[in-house]
């Protein structure tokens, strides 16, 4: 009789799975990890390309283009980005459409006070629904530009024109180009300009032209 017999397997060793059950079990493991990051992934992808479909187009007015030297002292700023303000806003209200009229008043509410924007969204919005009714489009060309430092104005003198979207020469329709003047007043605060001020009339500047200097 042997002095040292065969030890049968353990319950623990028994159970323990061979290399080839652990590699089986592994693979479907990984299977069913990589299917449920494939739908998360599909998932991702359609969300983001409903978000896509669905946004709305975000219309940027850029501000005019800065090509002169451009002084702000605190709140105070010089003359150069007065008048190019000026020229922006006066260039935005003079070509504003039925179309364009709320782009332009996105853009202007910023540098009004909220019952001035009032005023100028309630102005804006029924001129151009008339030049609609009319069917016509207004076009406004930036000739010159003063500045009046002891009002701190900015006068913009420019061509405004009414052009007929019906088939009729300008000649039959009586429209031809007149003198449009802004006046307009532009501080600035924490870097982003403000219009405490701003008129428009049919003619040359009213000013003293002794006092101004001309760009």
């Amino acid at each position: 009789m042997p002095f040292f017999s065969k030890k049968s397997k353990s319950i623990k060793e028994k159970l323990l799975p061979s290399n080839v059950q652990r590699s089986w079990t592994e693979a479907v493991d990984h299977s069913y990890r990589m299917t449920i990051a494939t739908i998360l992934s599909v998932a991702t992808i359609v969300l983001l390309s409903y978000k896509i479909v669905t946004t709305k187009p975000v219309t940027i007015v850029i501000p005019p283009q800065l090509n002169e030297t451009i002084t702000i002292v605190g709140n105070k700023a010089g003359e150069s980005y007065k008048k190019l303000w000026g020229i922006h806003i006066a260039s935005m209200l003079g070509n504003a459409s039925e179309r364009s009229v709320k782009v332009v008043l996105e853009a202007l509410k910023p540098m009004l006070s909220v019952a001035d924007y009032d005023v100028m969204s309630e102005q804006l919005s029924t001129h151009v629904k008339a030049l609609a009714l009319r069917y016509q489009t207004q076009k406004y060309t930036v000739q010159d530009t003063y500045y009046d430092p002891k009002r701190d104005i900015i006068y913009i003198y420019g061509d405004r024109e009414l052009i007929s979207k019906k088939k009729v020469t300008a000649k039959k329709a009586g429209m031809k180009p007149i003198r449009w003047t802004y006046e307009i007043t532009i501080k600035q605060a924490g870097g982003k300009p403000k219009m405490p001020y701003i008129t428009q009339y049919e003619g040359t500047p009213r000013f003293d032209s002794n006092r101004l200097e001309k760009k």
